[in-house]
């Protein structure tokens, strides 16, 4: 599994990994993951509550705004991850959305991962 956040350790975490030979058959999945719109989930009664059409048109916008934001990480993954090299650029491309670090955890869980591939951000 390899996480790409578009960040300069990302891409030298897969240029690393891209040296090394991977056993015959292996699959990669590339993930990168934006932030939710949300804080968690909405309760029904709130999405039930009425809205003001000024309200109303703000929510749309921020929907749209985050959709292609979505749309524009998964697009920048797949076109990077389609000039890369060997399996990797075979990698099936998942775009998550909600925490980094929990999102490619669960997937790697779900997944059965045997490698994870990113880079840091000299944060720690």
């Amino acid at each position: 599994l390899y996480a790409f956040d578009g960040s300069a350790g990302s891409i030298a975490a897969l240029s690393t990994a891209e040296k090394f030979t991977l056993p015959a058959g292996s699959e990669v999945i590339a993930v990168t993951v934006i932030e939710a719109l949300t804080a968690g989930d909405v309760p029904e009664w709130l999405m039930k509550k009425a809205r003001d059409a000024d309200t109303e048109a703000m929510s749309q916008n921020w929907i749209r705004e985050h959709e292609s934001e979505k749309r524009q990480a998964c697009d920048q993954l797949t076109e990077f991850m389609g000039k890369r090299s060997g399996p990797f650029q075979k990698a099936e491309v998942i775009c998550a959305e909600g925490h980094a670090a929990e999102q490619v955890l669960k997937i790697a869980a779900e997944r059965q991962v045997d490698l994870i591939i990113l880079g840091s951000h000299g944060k720690g």
